[in-house]
C-alpha cells in the first residue's frame, strides 16, 4: 500500500496511528499504564493486521520508534487540530473508497482498544474518550455500521 502515496505523503501518514493513540488515551489528560500498554501491544502485533495500509504503518513506527512521533507531553486537544483534514484528503485521493473505510475502520477499532484499556470498568469508555472516538468517526467519515454488530 505505501506505494500507493508519495513519499511526502507517507511521511504525512505515518504518525497518524499515534496521533490517534494521543487523542483518545490522553482526553482525559492522563496516558496511563493500560493504555500504553495496549497501544505498545498494537505494534508488537502489527504483522498480525488484516488491512495492508494500517499493518504497513504501525511496523514503520515500531521500526522508526514510536517515541520519534510520541512523547507524554503532547497534548490531545492539540493533536486533534493537527492536519487531519489533510491525511484525510490524501488517504480519499489514493485509495478506492472501500479501501479508504477499511483502514480508517481498522485504525478506530485499534482507537477503541485504547479507550477500553482503562478505567475503573474494564472495557467501558469513558465519556470524553466516546468523544473522541465520535470526532474521530466524524472526521474521517467513518461508516460505524460495523459496531451494531458487536
Amino acid at each position: 500500500m505505501k506505494e500507493k502515496f508519495t513519499p511526502e505523503e507517507w511521511e504525512q501518514l505515518k504518525p497518524l496511528p499515534v496521533q490517534l493513540f494521543v487523542v483518545v488515551a490522553g482526553i482525559d489528560g492522563n496516558v496511563d499504564e493500560a493504555e500504553l500498554a495496549t497501544f505498545y501491544e498494537q505494534l508488537g502485533k502489527a504483522a498480525l493486521l488484516k488491512n495492508v495500509l494500517h499493518r504497513e504503518l504501525l511496523i514503520e513506527l515500531v521500526h522508526d520508534g514510536p517515541s520519534k512521533y510520541w512523547n507524554p507531553s503532547l497534548d490531545a486537544e492539540k493533536t486533534m487540530s493537527t492536519p487531519h483534514q489533510t491525511l484525510k484528503l490524501i488517504l480519499q485521493r489514493r485509495l478506492s473508497a472501500s479501501e479508504y473505510q477499511d483502514f480508517v475502520k481498522s485504525l478506530f477499532i485499534g482507537a477503541l482498544e485504547i479507550a477500553q484499556a482503562s478505567g475503573s470498568d474494564a472495557g467501558k469508555v469513558s465519556a470524553d474518550e466516546a468523544k473522541a472516538l465520535g470526532t474521530i468517526a466524524q472526521i474521517y467519515e467513518l461508516d460505524l455500521s460495523f459496531l451494531r454488530g458487536a
